[in-house]
Parts: structure tokens; sequence; C-alpha cells
């Protein structure tokens, strides 16, 4: 289970009543939805509140998804709100300075994200606060890209609302407002309001979907001791995390790491049951042939039938030269098969064997060993540490790297008799397997 998965069964549990125990002296979720509804009907009366604020559809039995405590009551999110009120549809740009403007992206993981927050004037402040002013535990929920993510507006953050954003207010001193946004970030919500949301390239969750959402809702007491439980749990949950990446980038690294050591140690470490006398130090050039590669002139290559031409990259592609005629001058430079074909231009050093005859440009050098020395043997030489380190260290450029063919030609290695090559190759590729199966 990752971070995320460990997150979700968190809400999830805690939605459903199981995150922390019930107790039976908490005044039940019913009589706390009769003080809500008295307190709505007060707010009627002083005109701060329409009517129809007070009217809610009632809930089908084939709409509840799953079983909640006794104490609890499923209601619809309009019922235990003052207001859900839409953004302006329109986008402030950002002035630099003066009040946050809160888009999509400060919306954060019940938390606002003020870093980096566009800023506007208290003019426009003002105009985007029309309908209403956010205040401290109000919530801004993000309808659309991101769609889901819904934060709590804490002390002292005066903010306004930018697009694609939604105000609600819960019922002051009834709802505590951070139960409410961990519940509508649970694993259900998510999936009724943005998995079922209506768009067509980004997910877009509709005001008429969004306000008879229904939930479970808890006993006040219970709602506090839920974000108690939640909060004591996510910064565990985010150290998990964060152990987790670390320990998937190693196991992602260790293969690669392993290859290279078993490289260094194969070709550069000490060859048991060999006198050292029988192991030569040999330039590239002694034991190979090497053809830097240059690009033909002309109108190169297309997706037409003639000879494969390369430019840079040894991962192989789908591009052919044409027919040779089209050339102003005829192309030269090949790499026959079972060659070896090195990048000499960024990522330098990067190696490959081609199987088929290419047209090599400039990027690519091919090298062919002679007699003395197997294909295999000199392309693990290549891929090894060391080498690599001395390809990288002896190329030019500031912004595109390079090496030339003298400095390929100059390299060192060692060569053992050619049996003891063969040898080497074998246990590189059997440890190679190990490596491979482990992973």
């Amino acid at each position: 289970m990752n971070a995320q998965q460990l997150k979700n069964s968190i809400l999830q549990q805690a939605i459903q009543g199981k995150l922390v125990p019930q107790d039976p002296a908490d005044e039940p979720a019913l009589v706390l939805l009769q003080r809500i509804r008295k307190e709505k009907e007060r707010l009627v009366k002083e005109g701060k509140l329409k009517k129809k604020d007070l009217e809610s559809k009632p809930i089908a039995e084939d709409e509840i998804p799953f079983e909640v405590p006794e104490s609890w009551e499923w209601v619809r999110l309009n019922c235990i709100t003052e207001l859900i009120e839409d953004c302006p549809h329109s986008t402030a740009p950002d002035e630099g300075k003066g009040y946050p403007l809160i888009r999509t992206s400060n919306v954060g993981f019940g938390r606002l994200l003020l870093k980096g927050v566009h800023r506007v004037s208290e003019s426009v402040y003002n105009k985007r606060n029309e309908r209403a002013i956010p205040q401290q535990n109000d919530l801004i929920y993000a309808r659309e890209a991101t769609a889901g993510n819904i934060a709590v507006i804490e002390e002292g953050q005066k903010v306004c609302l930018g697009q694609r954003t939604v105000l609600v207010r819960p019922m002051q001193g009834l709802i505590d407002s951070y139960w409410l946004a961990y519940f509508i970030l649970s694993p259900y919500s998510y999936t009724k309001l943005v998995g079922e949301s209506t768009g067509t390239t980004v997910a877009h969750v509709n005001l008429a979907d969004f306000r008879p959402h229904i939930l479970p809702l808890p006993p006040l007491a219970e709602q506090r001791r839920i974000v108690a439980k939640i909060e004591e749990l996510m910064p565990l949950v985010e150290r998990y995390g964060k152990a987790q990446d670390e320990l998937d980038k190693l196991n992602e690294s260790l293969p690669a790491r392993l290859r290279q050591s078993i490289l260094q140690e194969a070709i550069f470490g000490n060859h048991v049951g060999i006198q050292l006398s029988e192991i030569k130090i040999v330039k590239l050039k002694e034991i190979c042939e090497i053809v830097m590669g240059q690009s033909p002139e002309g109108n190169t290559y297309n997706n037409s039938n003639g000879i494969e031409f390369h430019q840079g990259k040894v991962a192989f592609g789908e591009m052919f030269l044409k027919p040779s005629g089209v050339f102003t001058t005829s192309p030269t430079k090949y790499a026959e098969p079972d060659s070896i074909v090195v990048s000499v231009r960024a990522p330098v050093g990067t190696a490959n064997i081609t199987k088929r005859k290419i047209c090599i440009g400039r990027g690519l050098a091919c090298i062919k060993p002679k007699q003395d020395a197997d294909l295999m043997y000199i392309f693990y030489l290549l891929e090894s540490p060391e080498v690599r380190e001395y390809l990288e260290d002896n190329s030019t450029g500031t912004t595109f790297k390079a090496i030339s063919g003298k400095v390929l030609q100059e390299l060192e290695g060692p060569l053992p008799p050619l049996s003891e090559q063969k040898r080497i190759v074998a246990k590189v590729e059997e440890l190679f397997g190990v490596i491979k199966e482990v992973k």
C-alpha cells in the first residue's frame, strides 16, 4: 500500500465511523440536525438566508452507499451549510500585490497553498466577493483543473475566489469545517463528485451535483475526534510516503548500479586464474576499426525504401535514406552488421550493437573489433563506468557535449586472451540475468 492508498483508507474509515470509537454520551446527529434546522430558520427570519435554503430533497434508500453508526445521520451537503456559492466566471490578472486570489492550484489537501499565489487589488477583491466574502472556517472547493481538492480558510487568511472554485460555509458552531473538508476529500466523495462529473476534456463538478451531495453526519463531538485523529495520522503518512519514495528510487537505481559494478569488476578487476603478463593494456584503435559518422548532403532521409540512417541516437528508429541518386554526394559512412555503435554527442558514450548495415551520421561512431577482440567484451568495456567516465571527462562543449575520433582511438583498456574475454562475457551475462530475475 502506497502513501496515497493509505491516506485514502484513513479517510474512508473516517467517513464510515471506523476511525475513532463512538461515545454514547455524544449528542446524536439527529439532535444536531434539529439544532441546525432551528438556526437556519432564525437566519431566514433575519433575512440572512432565503426560505429555499431550508428545503432539501429527501434521501432515497438506494442512494445510501454504506452503513454508518446508529448515532449518525445521512444528510445532503446543502442541509448543513449556510451557503454554497460559485466563483465569478472570469480570470483576474495577477497584480503582484494585494489580496490572495485563490485559484484551483492554491487549493490543497485541507489547507490553502499560498506560496506563489496571485494577488489582486482591493477593488478587484471587493468585486469578486460581491456574492459572499470568504471568511475564517469557510471552505474553498476546486471544481475543475484539478477537481476535488478542498481547503479551509484559516485565521488571518483574507482571500477572494479565483475561477473554477466554490465557496462553502458550514453551519457555524455546529459543523466542524475540517471534518467537512476531510469528508469531501474521501474516496467516496471524490468518486461521486469528480469520477462521475461531466466534462469533455477535464473533470468538471457542477453545483447541481455538489449541493445535494449526500454525506453521513456524525455527532459534533465525534467530528472533532475524527479531525484530531486524521491530523495525528497524516504527518505519519507523509513520512511514510517520503520513505517509500526513497526506497522506490533505490530499487529503480539498484539494477543499474549493480550492472555498473559487475562491469567494472569484470573488465577492470582481478582476473582469477590469469597471469598479469597475459593481460595487455591496449588502445582501442589497436584492437578495433573506428569509423566516425558523417551526415549525407542534400535531402537525407524519409520513410521510403533505402538503407537506414541514424544521426545521433543508438535506439534505432524508422528513418531511412532515400535512394543514393537523390544526394549531391553519396553516403559513405556505414556501420556493418555486428558492429558497436557509440553516441559521440550527448548523451556521450551510449552504446548499442547493430545486427544490420546502417548509415551513421555525425552523432555516431562505429567500432568493429578485430580478430583478437570479442565483440561483446568490447561492448562491455565501453559500457563500464571507468570508460564512460573517461569519455565524459574528455568531451568538449558547454551546452552540447561531444567527443572526437581521437578520444575514442586513444581510449585504453585491459585486453586478456580471447578465451578469457569470452569467459568474462559469459559471467557478466549470467549475473545480468540474475539481476533481471530479482527486478
